[in-house]
């Protein structure tokens, strides 16, 4: 099998992350505070290893999620607006920031300004400033889209936004981490950063985190401050007595069982990383990118908007000319063995941008595991289909 769905979830995962997930069933359950068999240390120990790996100082300031999806409704969620208030965000998002933002239009009945993109889904930093004001309560964008792979200047757009508001900026960075550098002590202008475990972290579904800058804390007080509230409550192993949630960090957003296998996988996933260099993983990737970019460009048949984005990652999508998407993705796995993504990619907006509407892109996703004898079959395979030989 060819397998070319790494931007929803990544395969193969590395040896260590295996024999990582296999050790953990071979030992006594451990949890975070709630016995006495290990378990804090264990999740501290990783909390402090993702935290040096992000860029972030203190790892109490880390605070682990199902993934993406439940790290940005808590910080969505978690925002003291009210009526009225004005947020931010791009044509370029994903579902996971698009449903709680326009929850929030319905329940608060907030005012949202979605800045759009050009034909080709691009997105320039003066795009989105040219919305924020001094009343703007927060903007949250993508760092790399997981349609066409944009990768937005998120470092620079934080800094510029801090110089005519004091908007919280989130950032989603799904797509980024494990690929592209993210070193949040150096990107200090951003507020918060959601990102799932299970895509270029080689980590298993259901398992991610939420960085909240000090900005947002009052560390003094060892307060939460009203910024961002906790989307769920209940029990965290400590000051059981009380009936109100402990504001201590990090249990503060961490209530309820934790995914400890998940999250013993995700520190796997970053040490693979580690050992192999992030550059080398996203030169590698990049190699196989523009490999594959080149090869589609040179059919007339194929439109993609991946061919006008100056910065080649991971992700490419693209149609083929009189031909519907999902017939081509069931014919590739059917008869090629061949997996992709075909559909909306829980992004309709930018699809709707793109031309793409209602019936979505062919998605290809690569990672440091693939190969160009890889791409070449899947070339071939195309050109199969296009001519109708399949």
């Amino acid at each position: 099998m060819i397998y070319f769905n790494n931007a929803a979830t990544s395969y193969p995962k590395p040896p260590n992350v295996k024999l990582a997930v296999n050790d953990y069933f071979n030992h006594y359950p451990v949890g975070q505070n709630r016995n006495q068999l290990g378990g804090e240390d264990l999740i501290l120990n990783i909390r402090k290893r993702i935290a040096k790996f992000l860029g972030i100082k203190n790892c109490n300031n880390l605070f682990f999620t199902s993934g993406a999806t439940e790290g940005l409704n808590l910080l969505i969620a978690g925002l003291n607006v009210e009526e009225g208030d004005h947020l931010v965000t791009t044509e370029n998002e994903h579902n996971s920031v698009l449903r709680p933002l326009y929850r929030l239009i319905e329940t608060k009945k907030i005012k949202l300004d979605i800045v759009a993109t050009n034909e080709y889904g691009i997105i320039n930093v003066s795009d989105i400033i040219k919305y924020v004001n001094s009343e703007t309560k927060a903007v949250i964008v993508n760092h790399v889209s997981n349609v066409t792979g944009f990768t937005l200047d998120i470092e620079q757009l934080a800094l510029q936004i801090k110089q005519k508001s004091k908007a919280i900026i989130i950032v989603d960075g799904s797509q980024s981490v494990g690929y592209l550098p993210i070193d949040l002590s150096r990107m200090n202008a951003i507020d918060a950063f959601a990102f799932s475990g299970h895509k270029s972290l080689w980590a298993l579904e259901g398992i991610g985190a939420v960085y909240i800058s000090e900005s947002l804390i009052n560390s003094d007080q060892n307060k939460i401050a009203p910024l961002i509230a906790p989307l769920k409550v209940g029990g965290t192993g400590v000051k059981s007595e009380s009936l109100k949630q402990p504001t201590e960090l990090p249990i503060y957003y961490e209530s309820g069982t934790q995914n400890i296998i998940g999250i013993i996988s995700l520190a796997a996933g970053v040490d693979f990383i580690t050992s192999i260099g992030l550059e080398k993983i996203n030169q590698r990737v990049s190699v196989l990118s523009d490999y594959l970019v080149d090869k589609l460009q040179a059919m007339p048949e194929i439109i993609s908007p991946s061919f006008e984005i100056e910065i080649k990652n991971s992700i490419i999508s693209f149609n083929i000319l009189n031909h519907d998407p999902s017939e081509v993705a069931f014919i590739l796995s059917n008869s090629f063995d061949i997996i992709v993504r075909e559909g909306l990619h829980c992004a309709p907006l930018i699809s709707k941008r793109l031309g793409f509407f209602p019936k979505g892109s062919i998605r290809v996703g690569l990672s440091y595991f693939n190969t160009e004898g890889e791409i070449d079959f899947f070339i071939d395979s195309i050109k199969k289909i296009i001519s109708s030989k399949c």
